[in-house]
């Protein structure tokens, strides 16, 4: 079975140069996808992330399963899992204890593999921490031929939640926003959260 790999195998911290074109940049993202099983996007509000996740849905084949988080939504145990599917609805505001979260790492691993398809997790700041624990287990557990799965989250500087819950070390595409700089596009194209994390990135 194979697990899904970090942009660090092979070798250290690498970045690519992309042409400053949104088709480019929808291209990038499904390349990682493709490539890695993962990635993420990241950039301030207005900077086009839906838009972007909007083009690389229209690349991919079938159904996507998109959990989204509003604000507000960090402070309600399980309220993403609902939003991937109502049998998660039991679970919903309450305490979650060790055996209660295994049986939902369970339960969302099966349904993500029964019904093989792209996961986006949309706006994971405002993800609660019982789904991102969950998300994160499985998004790791589940054969990369079976689950790709695209985070995205609000944030100037390094999207640390999205990347924990992609295993610490995927692929980031950070976008900034229209009129910045020229346009909605990557700054620097895709790099590794490692690097991020390490403080190094974009040197």
């Amino acid at each position: 079975m194979g697990g899904r790999r970090s942009s660090a195998d092979g070798g250290g911290f690498g970045r690519r140069r992309v042409r400053d074109t949104s088709d480019t940049v929808v291209g990038e993202v499904t390349e990682l996808l493709a490539r890695h099983g993962g990635a993420v996007v990241h950039g301030p509000w207005g900077a086009g992330k839906s838009t972007l996740l909007e083009a690389v849905y229209q690349r991919w084949s079938g159904e996507v399963l998109r959990i989204r988080s509003r604000q507000g939504d960090e402070l309600l145990p399980c309220s993403g899992l609902v939003r991937l599917s109502e049998e998660f609805l039991p679970y919903a505001g309450e305490e979650i204890d060790a055996a209660t979260r295994l049986r939902l790492r369970v339960l969302a691993a099966r349904t993500l593999r029964e019904a093989p398809r792209p996961l986006v997790v949309d706006d994971v700041q405002w993800l609660d921490q019982v789904s991102a624990d969950v998300l994160g287990h499985v998004a790791g557990a589940v054969e990369r031929d079976r689950l790709a799965v695209v985070a995205t989250e609000r944030t100037v500087g390094p999207p640390h939640r999205a990347a924990e819950l992609l295993g610490g070390r995927p692929p980031v595409v950070p976008v900034r926003a229209a009129g910045h700089g020229g346009g909605r596009r990557p700054a620097g194209g895709a790099r590794s959260a490692g690097a991020l994390e390490c403080g190094c990135a974009a040197q």
